[in-house]
């Protein structure tokens, strides 16, 4: 606070002079050399400097997290990254193979071969019946003469050339016969009458035939058979006739007359002809064998088709039904209906997917039928030349057919499928595991609704070698049947652990009982091999986590330029039944993060196994804390506004001894830089 000064009335005096004892000089000089002399002897007493006078200053701790990381077992098993590790249902650490073996199919039998059959038909012999022809006529009085109204006995000749015979041309006759007819309106009986008949077109005779005695009377109309076997007529025929007469008494030769005329009966069987063609219908099967191992009640065709070639070798036009009554599609058979042209040929492709095949034969071999009607309509009037030999040929070709489904007998039918290898990959670090116990479960997944059986054999490439084999249940795609088949006994086979595992084998389904197998079904073998995690363990190792921390730059001089001393604090709590060493990185780059480019390494921080208990397992964890001093070096990182950290975790040999791992155990990593600076007030 200032001090008010009180002001005075000014008094105006003259000076006095006064001498040096009272002078100014005297009176404050000594004063001031006083003083000098008592500072100076002071000074000088106490030994002191004179300094510049300082601030207060004090010290204060800078705590930066660099990990704070519980790794459960199931992470631990994460981070060594081998699916092969695994928690069971129990919660039990367990080492684990699962390898689905090849998909056996029996689909490739469910198919036939390939097979093709021809069918030689022939036209064959054809019967023709021609209409007779108009009868000859001749008169009485063109042969005799009346004397005294007496005929008296004489012989005469009549030749009769027919009209051309309706219905054929020429014809080469396997059966049949001529009838030469005569009616004698003479009134004078005939009693010998030769009768020769002759081929006009080829001038041969074709036969010559007497009527038995005694001949034809007068007023008589008779009749005789000449047979036409192995002839060849052609349709123009001459009848030449030789009559005699006993001779009559007769007023008059008018109006009488003798006709003559020739007929076929039930007509004439033809190997050979041009000829008005009658209506043919043939009917015929034939059988092919059916080339599968089984006996086939019922089955459902996926895929394949049938071709037929059919070659019309007649100068006729061929209506054709095909039938294969064993194929059917819709509750029908499989049937073609088609025209075939004279002299060609047709192919017909069917797609047989969907048809059904139930073969009326339960025999084996098992046949199939192809059935064939063949109709030819009648060519008349028109003539057409035909031979017995003309033939139809059809050509059934039927492919491999596959088969989606097939209900019958199925005999023992082996199914092989390609040896398998696989790498068994134990846990990183684990080349040296022994596995004190495992067990080899073998699953059969049968979808083929027979009942089979499943012979495997499983080969390390140690040499070793292990067999398994049993029955398999049918099933169904829908429901298919589980067979297991388990091996404890694995010291031999895994001990060593094979590095490769290879699988063979093959499964025999049927056993001649009826069942129902389909294109779907399939048999899928599962292996799987299982260990509890009670090993003797090398050392292994996996890496931990990655995390980062802000460091916020504004002040961070302050810290670093003050630095009094500095430390990291790292806490190892160990529930594993191994010991653990765990080397800590951090480094302002994640990809230094390793003992030889981080800035920050903390290495060998080591901590025993949990304490083991009367099961073998940890009964309580262990912990250890150890505090590492940092140089100016290593708190260079903090002069980064991001810092990470990482940790590898090394699980110590377990010398020899089994150890039995928990699915609860775990194993926690802490740390942390601390740094102690000096704090001044400005």
């Amino acid at each position: 606070m200032e001090m008010e000064e009180k002001k005075r009335p000014i008094v105006r005096r003259r000076e006095k002079k006064a001498g040096l004892a009272q002078s100014f000089l005297m009176k404050y000089g000594l004063k001031i050399v006083l003083g000098f002399v008592v500072v100076v002897a002071f000074l000088t007493l106490v030994q002191c400097s004179i300094e510049k006078p300082e601030m207060p200053t004090w010290t204060s701790d800078f705590t930066i997290p660099a990990v704070n990381r519980t790794y459960l077992m199931p992470e631990i098993i994460r981070k060594i990254d081998q699916p092969g590790l695994t928690i069971d249902s129990t919660g039990e650490v367990v080492f684990s193979f699962t390898k689905t073996l090849d998909t056996i199919s029996i689909s490739k039998d469910l198919s036939t071969d390939e097979n093709t059959r021809t069918i030689l038909n022939t036209i064959g012999q054809v019967t023709i019946t021609p209409d007779d022809p108009t009868p000859a006529v001749v008169n009485l009085d063109d042969y005799v003469t009346l004397s005294l109204d007496t005929i008296p006995p004489c012989s005469f000749d009549i030749l009769n050339d027919m009209p051309p015979i309706d219905g054929f041309s020429w014809v080469d006759i396997e059966s049949g016969a001529i009838y030469v007819k005569i009616a004698n309106n003479f009134d004078l009986d005939l009693d010998t009458i030769i009768v020769e008949i002759i081929d006009l077109v080829f001038l041969a005779p074709i036969s010559t035939v007497q009527f038995p005695p005694p001949g034809i009377p007068a007023g008589v109309t008779d009749s005789i058979a000449v047979g036409l076997g192995g002839k060849t007529i052609s349709n123009h025929i001459r009848l030449q006739i030789h009559c005699h007469t006993p001779g009559a008494s007769m007023l008059s030769l008018s109006d009488k007359s003798l006709s003559s005329t020739v007929g076929f009966g039930d007509g004439l069987t033809v190997s050979a002809a041009e000829a008005e063609v009658p209506q043919i219908s043939k009917s015929f099967s034939e059988t092919a064998e059916l080339p599968i191992s089984h006996t086939v009640i019922s089955a459902e065709i996926d895929t394949g088709n049938v071709s037929l070639t059919l070659d019309n070798g007649t100068n006729l036009p061929v209506d054709l039904n095909l039938t294969l009554p064993d194929f059917m599609y819709g509750g029908s058979p499989f049937t073609r209906i088609t025209t075939l042209q004279p002299n060609s040929s047709e192919t017909l492709t069917v797609d047989m997917n969907g048809y059904i095949f139930e073969p009326a034969d339960q025999t084996t071999p098992q046949e199939v039928s192809i059935d064939i009607f063949a109709f030819i309509d009648s060519t008349s009037p028109n003539m057409v030349v035909i031979d017995e030999e003309d033939s139809l040929k059809i050509t059934a070709s039927i492919s491999t057919l596959h088969f989606a489904s097939l209900t019958g007998i199925v005999d023992s039918t082996e199914a092989d499928f390609d040896s398998i290898s696989v790498d068994l990959d134990l846990p990183k670090g684990f080349d040296s595991v022994q596995l004190v116990s495992a067990t080899l479960l073998l699953e059969i997944e049968n979808a083929v609704g027979l009942p089979g059986f499943l012979d495997l054999n499983v080969e390390g490439d140690g040499g070793q070698l292990l067999g398994l084999s049993g029955p398999v249940p049918p099933g169904t795609v829908s429901d298919p049947s589980v067979a297991t088949f388990v091996n404890s006994d694995l010291a031999d086979f895994l001990n060593p652990v094979p590095d490769e595992v290879t699988v063979y084998g093959n499964a025999i389904f049927g056993d001649g009982s009826i069942g129902t197998v389909t294109i779907d079904d399939y048999v899928i073998p599962q292996i799987t091999i299982t260990a509890p995690l009670e090993l003797v363990i090398m050392q292994s190792t996996f890496a931990g986590d990655t995390v980062s921390e802000d460091i916020d730059q504004d002040d961070i001089d302050m810290v670093t330029e003050h630095v009094v001393q500095a430390r990291f604090v790292s806490t190892i709590i160990n529930h594993l039944p191994l010991g653990v060493v765990a080397d800590i990185y951090v480094d302002s780059d994640p990809s230094r993060l390793n003992a030889q480019d981080a800035q920050v390494v903390i290495s060998s921080i080591q901590v025993d196994q949990g304490v083991i208990g009367l099961d073998g397992s940890v009964a309580e964890a262990t912990e250890s804390q150890v505090t590492f001093v940092l140089d100016s070096a290593d708190l260079q990182v903090l002069e980064n506004e991001q810092i990470y950290s990482s940790q590898l975790i090394t699980i110590l040999d377990s010398q020899g001894q089994a150890v039995k791992v928990s699915g609860s155990d775990y194993l926690t990593v802490q740390g942390f830089i601390e740094i102690e600076y000096r704090f001044e007030e400005d």
